[in-house]
């Protein structure tokens, strides 16, 4: 059983209101040292809401958000008791910082599961409800 931490990533166009869209959600699982990240599909959503952006424009920031859950793995390796090594326990809270802009965290939620992957394809669709098929 893992004890899994999740986020939802959320657009705001302007931000100076509360006004957003979910966008992607991530799930960490710091005992196996996985992250799952789903990415909505449905881009028209997005450009309907926010129409200042270009659909590629945006397809690329969210690659970038992505890259940037996937990528810092090798360095949020953090020594810990007798030299072992565990992943971050905490890495989106350690991590908020950087999404300051229209991209931003929810507050992190917890939850344990057996199957971290199913648990983010369950949860991922009540979070992007809108975009599943």
């Amino acid at each position: 059983m893992s004890q899994c931490e999740y986020v939802t990533i959320e657009y705001y166009p302007k931000t100076f209101n509360d006004e957003h869209i979910n966008v992607a959600f991530a799930l960490h699982d710091p005992v196996q040292g996985r992250m799952y990240f789903t990415p909505i599909k449905n881009y028209h959503r997005v450009t309907a809401f926010d129409d200042e952006i270009a659909e590629d424009e945006f397809k690329n920031l969210l690659a970038s958000v992505q890259s940037y859950f996937e990528s810092p793995f090798a360095e949020s390796l953090l020594p810990k008791r007798n030299d072992n090594l565990i992943y971050s326990p905490d890495f989106f809270d350690e991590n908020r910082h950087v999404f300051l802009n229209q991209f931003r965290l929810s507050k992190t939620l917890y939850c344990e599961t057996k199957n971290p992957k199913e648990t983010c394809d369950l949860l991922s669709k009540v979070a992007l409800f809108y975009d599943h098929e």
